[in-house]
């Protein structure tokens, strides 16, 4: 291949192959300017014809880091293998001047140029076609600017804290069409192929890529060359490469060279990524029996990046939150983040990079995946957290509410056109992705489960995978180890793997399972149908789906001898039979560990038994804690469907009194959020207030000095749960929780020590006392918060800084933080607009306020955020929360039409945010009465006294 690498080691800055360029201006060609092509493309249209395959790129780039006037050049050679004979080329280009007078095919004469303008193609036209069988090299010589949008090869800026110069960096963000945005390439998944990187940057920077470094060549003028050793075959998503002055910290732990690079301000933040990224690598290694087959791994830190991580082969890019960490500074949240999000990312490195999805409606193939394996990489380095469970609470309540949807989607989802790729990246793709992966493995069994990964990554390692290798890849596996373990006990199926696991995928939502028992014969009836919160509304379809249900139940007298997660048996009809139940006064609990996806709607007498057991001091009657999570949330869901009464749902929560587990609280206080927002803009809020101190006050009573420094010994499930209660207890108004969070805030104001370097507030409480005393204290608080926002150093306190200041109850604080938010100079990193108007949207005064911006300046959003990264969707959905009045929808539908090619590019996210304030429409029409005399009866009744049922 290297015969092929026509290197540029002669080229100065000022050599003529760049030069022409910038001054052949009639040679020089805008792709987005090129005449829209005449011949018809094949189907879809938005797809590659498949006529070449790339086989090979040298990639030459130099980079100009000049501030505004940031901007690279370059040249692609491309060896393609012909496939079918062909008198054009077809390949991706967008954003980027081309010299097309410098364009080559081989040895053939190019007849002219045009550019599908809606499908970014870039097409050359040959006199002699291409034959099949034969190897030719494309060679486009093109140019670019360095801009600050986050996609393609982008800019970013930093501020040198000790001369307060402004720096600059190149970085790339290629997923998932952007990589067209820097070089024209063939710009799809499958489009596999081996890459050999040079970057030409001047003196005092350091240049990195996805491959090590093979030498540096000095050219003139202090310019270097950097050339890389050629790449594995990969996608064009995969590549990056990054020019930068940063700092690193190395490690060698074994076979893989491991760096962290930072500013060098922030530099010593990177160790703990240092520490525990190779524990992970090598975790990963043994978990699959696959090696790591890059020779180093490359984790840098960006000022500004539009995701959290970004898994390039060898170079991951990450936010700077999501791969630094201040011990001094950053709380435990913090931790578990950058080590979920480093987990995520590694474990793309097998799940994306050695096998990646065919195209991009398998993308849960590769996210879906890497938040399965996260869990087991977070698990791996850090034991005692307990971070299967909380990922499996976090994903379910994700899944249960957003899955309940009409207008959700299923986990393997056709998409009409590459603009709407990014929409995919969504927790359906991500959570409901994890949890079918999670209920496979508990249905397989750890080991098959293992074994199946295994075989799936090294039958198509280095290639592309859909969903239906996988399941035949498990389905070997199970064969295989069936024959090898004789006395493997499994659960009656009449499906092959494809068959269960195609009803997950294929078709949108998870079932409710109606359970209805017979007392006296020990028996109980089940029934299966879709879940929707619009029960009423119901389609055919959602009445008649079908889903192959593992059924794993348990009662009193097995609760703690037996709570196998294995099931029963499968349910795969509309209806089925258990039997050889208990009888009278014992409880019956379906889907043992919440391991599968769906909810459970027992009859009322069951129910009752339940809050019963739960009610019960001593280990709550034996109900584990992933159930007691569940029981909560399919109670008040079941409740808002109209499916189960509220009194009962609001009765099962007088047993929290008792409960100091961080999850069930967790499962709670999400339910509790969604009345909170129902009511908060009315005169129900008032009842709803003293319910919810009835049930805090004994929790927060039961603190240990609320506000007290974590000390060793406190795990993370306890910090998080003592968080959380100060949070609503202070924003409730329970007991003296304000004051104290409030005067706590003061005794940092009134310090004489530099606030910057000491704050005597509680790592772990420092949003609870932010928002607080940036609430009660006005202005003075607000700016003392904003200066600490832009003197600080660590990208975890930044933000939570920066989302304490949406919290002001001054209208002018609210106003001026937002328009602060459109405006690169002010501080506010362009990627952390969404956090600065979720933080004024969720307050009902903010509500009005955040409404009217998005209403007003949707074009400045539109042009400032990134499309692509579904950012505006978010805007929509965070002023939807609220929306709960017919006014409301009204007003939000005629916003949505008004401006729809400004939304076009989150139509999914819309269309779910325009269903959910037609359920608050609903849901005030058909149970806010109801919920407010509940409430009104509770606040008035001693708190001991049963709610009664309507």
């Amino acid at each position: 291949m290297a015969s092929f690498a026509i290197g540029i080691e002669s080229v100065s800055p000022r050599a003529p192959s760049f030069t022409t360029l910038r001054v052949a201006e009639p040679e020089l060609t805008t792709a987005n300017s090129l005449s829209a092509s005449s011949t018809a493309l094949p189907t879809p249209s938005y797809r590659l014809p498949g006529d070449l395959r790339p086989e090979h790129y040298t990639l030459d780039m130099k980079t100009f880091l000049d501030g505004e006037n940031s901007r690279f050049e370059g040249r692609v050679l491309i060896k393609v293998n012909c496939e079918r004979d062909t008198s054009r080329v077809v390949l991706h280009s967008t954003d980027l001047l081309l010299n097309t007078d410098k364009v080559r095919v081989g040895d053939k004469e190019i007849t002219g140029h045009e550019f599908d303008t809606q499908n970014e193609f870039y097409i050359i036209k040959l006199k002699e076609a291409l034959k099949s069988g034969s190897k030719y090299v494309i060679e486009i010589p093109f140019e670019g600017n360095l801009t600050t949008s986050l996609k393609g090869y982008y800019r970013s800026s930093y501020q040198d804290k000790a001369t307060g110069d402004t720096k600059w960096v190149a970085t790339t963000q290629f997923q998932a069409i952007d990589a067209r945005r820097a070089f024209p390439c063939f710009d799809e998944p499958e489009m596999k192929a081996v890459f050999q990187v040079h970057m030409i940057r001047r003196k005092g920077f350091t240049s990195i890529s996805n491959m090590p470094l093979a030498k540096s060549v000095q050219l003139e003028d202090d310019w270097f060359r950097d050339e890389y050793v050629e790449s594995v075959r990969m996608s064009t998503y995969l590549v990056a490469f990054v020019v930068s002055d940063f700092a690193h910290l190395e490690s060698n732990p074994g076979n893989t060279t491991f760096r962290v690079w930072a500013r060098q301000d922030a530099i010593e933040q990177a160790r703990y990524s240092l520490e525990i990224g190779p524990k992970i690598l090598d975790f990963y290694e043994e978990y699959f029996n696959v090696p790591y087959p890059l020779p180093k791994m490359d984790m840098i830190a960006l000022p500004d990046f539009a995701g959290e991580g970004m898994e390039n082969w060898g170079l991951v890019t990450y936010r700077e939150s999501a791969v630094l960490y201040e011990e001094s500074t950053s709380d435990i949240n913090a931790k578990e983040w950058v080590t979920v999000v480093v987990a995520h990312e590694l474990a793309h490195q097998w799940f994306g990079n050695l096998v990646t999805m065919k195209w991009w409606d398998d993308i849960w193939l590769n996210e879906g995946f890497a938040s399965y394996v996260q869990g087991l990489g977070t698990n791996h380095v850090q034991p005692a957290w307990n971070h299967p469970d909380s990922m499996a609470v976090r994903a379910l309540q994700s899944i249960f509410s957003k899955d309940s949807l009409k207008s959700s989607h299923p986990v393997s989802n056709n998409i009409q056109h590459p603009s709407e790729i990014w929409q995919l990246f969504d927790d359906i793709s991500y959570f409901k992705g994890y949890l079918i992966l999670r209920m496979l493995n508990y249905l397989l069994g750890e080991q098959t489960f293992r074994r199946g990964v295994g075989r799936y990554l090294k039958t198509h390692k280095y290639g592309n995978a859909a969903q239906d290798a996988l399941w035949a890849t498990f389905e070997e596996q199970l064969r295989v180890d069936s024959a090898r373990d004789s006395s493997r006990k499994e659960a009656p199926r009449e499906a092959t793997v494809k068959e269960i696991m195609d009803s997950w995928t294929l078709q949108t939502g998870y079932p409710v399972i109606h359970v209805k028992r017979n007392y006296e014969e020990g028996s109980a009836e089940l029934w299966q149908n879709r879940f929707v919160t619009d029960w009423l509304g119901r389609s055919s379809d959602d009445r008649e789906s079908l889903w192959w249900v593992p059924i794993s139940y348990t009662d009193p007298s097995n609760a703690l001898l037996d709570i196998s997660t294995k099931p029963r048996f499968w349910m795969n009809t509309s209806n089925a039979t258990l039997t050889g139940l208990p009888k009278k006064d014992q409880w019956l609990l379906l889907n043992v560990n919440a391991t599968a996806l769906y909810r459970i709607n027992y009859d009322a007498e069951n129910w009752d038994l339940l809050a019963t057991a739960l009610r019960t001091e001593k280990n709550h009657g034996g109900i584990p804690t992933l159930n007691r999570v569940q029981i909560i949330d399919d109670a008040f869901n079941l409740a808002r469907a109209g499916l189960l009464e509220y009194s009962l749902a609001l009765n099962l929560l007088r047993y929290l009194r008792h409960e100091r587990e961080y999850l069930p609280w967790k499962a709670a206080f999400a339910n509790l959020e969604y009345l909170s927002r129902m009511t908060k803009r009315g005169g129900g809020f008032g009842p709803f207030r003293k319910f919810v101190r009835t049930l805090l006050t004994p929790v927060y009573n039961a603190l240990d000095e609320p506000f007290k420094p974590t000390v060793a010994g406190d795990t993370l499930p306890q910090i998080k749960h003592r968080a959380q209660v100060l949070d609503w207890s202070c924003s409730y108004g329970v007991s003296d929780c304000e004051e104290k969070a409030v005067d706590l805030f003061k005794n940092w104001q009134k310090q004489t020590e530099d606030p910057d370097v000491v704050n005597p507030i509680p790592i772990e409480l420092r949003s609870v006392v932010y928002c607080n005393a940036v609430e009660s204290g006005g202005e003075p608080a607000w700016d003392f918060v904003w200066k600490r926002f832009l003197g600080s150093n660590v990208a975890a306190e930044k933000s939570k800084l920066l989302s304490a200041l949406g919290c002001a109850r001054e209208m002018w604080l609210l106003h001026r933080i937002l328009d602060m938010s459109l405006n690169e100079t002010t501080g506010i990193r362009k990627h952390d607009v969404t956090l600065v108007f979720n933080s004024v949207a969720t307050s009902s005064r903010g509500f009005y306020i955040a409404r009217e911006f998005l209403f007003s300046r949707i074009k400045d959003i539109h042009s400032y955020v990134s499309p692509e990264f579904s950012q505006v969707g978010s805007f929509v959905e965070g002023v939807s929360h609220l929306m709960s009045t017919k006014n409301d929808l009204e007003q939000i539908k005629q916003f949505v039409e008004l401006n729809s090619e400004y939304l076009k590019g989150a139509k999914f996210a819309v269309k779910q945010a325009l269903e959910n304030v037609e359920l608050n429409v609903q849901w005030h029409s058909r149970h806010y009465p109801t919920v407010l005399s509940l409430l009104t009866l509770s606040a008035h009744a001693n708190e001991e006294l049963p709610l009664p049922r309507a």
